[in-house]
């Protein structure tokens, strides 16, 4: 059986068909919302999985080759939630296309730059990688000036930031009352001990800057409010 898996694409679609028939289950519909690839998937045919189940609302990539990846990116093209572990493209714009598309929530474990942030066009992003202080502060001066309409969320770690508004170099911040900071925590489920600021675009649209230190780096969320 090994050898058979090692030498030939395993269809999925076969293996619908033939699981339906045996157990009889054709009467009954199956709606496939989440799909996690991993190791192994290789032997199955993508297109196969696409015909068979059609589109998915959550998509996890993880541990694969940056050849599987592509394939399973270009097959499952619309997601609404995307979990990337690596960037599997050598072109910087082919993955630039997967921080425009339209997906809600995209969570992606790689290095992205400055110019990657301002192309996000979810409205839940999280990255895993730190990046820099400065870094931060330009994608807020851009935010500020109107990038990224769509965002309501950001969560990202930042090497080299230190609590308070000062170190926000050249950008505005306010403070907060107890009591916006409490409904803020209670609605968004954060910690007591985060520190809060509050930050403004040109149109008016308000947002939080919630920050926690956490060894040499702090975890940031950044929080569009409406």
């Amino acid at each position: 059986m090994n050898a058979v898996h090692q030498h030939f694409m395993f269809s999925f679609e076969h293996f619908c068909r033939v699981f339906r028939t045996k157990f009889e289950l054709m009467k009954y519909y199956v709606i496939v919302n989440f799909f996690y690839f991993r190791e192994g998937c290789e032997r199955f045919e993508v297109q196969s999985l696409k015909n068979a189940i059609g589109n998915i609302n959550t998509l996890f990539l993880t541990v694969l080759t940056d050849d599987s990846s592509r394939k399973i990116l270009k097959c499952f093209n619309a997601p609404s939630e995307l979990f990337l572990s690596r960037n599997p493209f050598e072109d910087t714009c082919q993955i630039q296309q997967i921080f425009i598309s339209n997906c809600e929530i995209l969570k992606f474990v790689d290095e992205y730059s400055l110019d990657d942030m301002l192309l996000i066009n979810s409205e839940k992003v999280k990255f895993a990688r730190p990046i820099s202080q400065k870094q931060f502060n330009q994608f807020l001066k851009h935010w500020i000036r109107g990038s990224n309409p769509r965002l309501r969320r950001m969560s990202l770690l930042i090497t080299g930031l230190v609590d308070g508004e000062v170190y926000l170099k050249g950008i505005r911040c306010m403070r907060m009352n107890k009591a916006a900071k409490r409904e803020i925590r209670r609605k968004h489920n954060l910690s007591y001990f985060l520190h809060m600021i509050q930050i403004k675009r040109k149109d008016g649209t308000a947002a939080v800057i919630a920050s926690e230190k956490s060894v040499d780096m702090h975890y940031v969320r950044f929080i569009v409010l409406h």
